[in-house]
């Protein structure tokens, strides 16, 4: 399970590599397509700094996620976001 203290143990080493790909600070917007739980999306974004929390978008509900979607029909005017990240299964 993502949320389970090893899990995120695991993953949390590249947490700073992520913020930087993502170019990720105070002040940008991030939204995380296929976050599952969303627990590593706002673990990122704490890390980095985000003023506001990232925005979670999935197929199928679950704990975290805000909005339910496809990735190619984005419910968001162009230029939203300064960063995107999807999760790879």
């Amino acid at each position: 399970v993502l949320n389970s203290q090893a899990a995120m143990a695991a993953i949390t080493p590249r947490v700073p590599r992520i913020i930087s790909l993502l170019e990720l600070k105070p002040g940008r917007r991030y939204l995380d397509i296929g976050c599952g739980t969303a627990a590593y999306a706002h673990l990122v974004g704490a890390r980095a700094g985000l003023e506001d929390p990232p925005i979670t978008l999935d197929l199928a509900p679950g704990p975290g996620v805000e909005l339910l979607g496809w990735p190619e029909k984005l419910p968001f005017p162009d230029d939203s976001f300064d960063a995107i990240a999807r999760t790879i299964p």
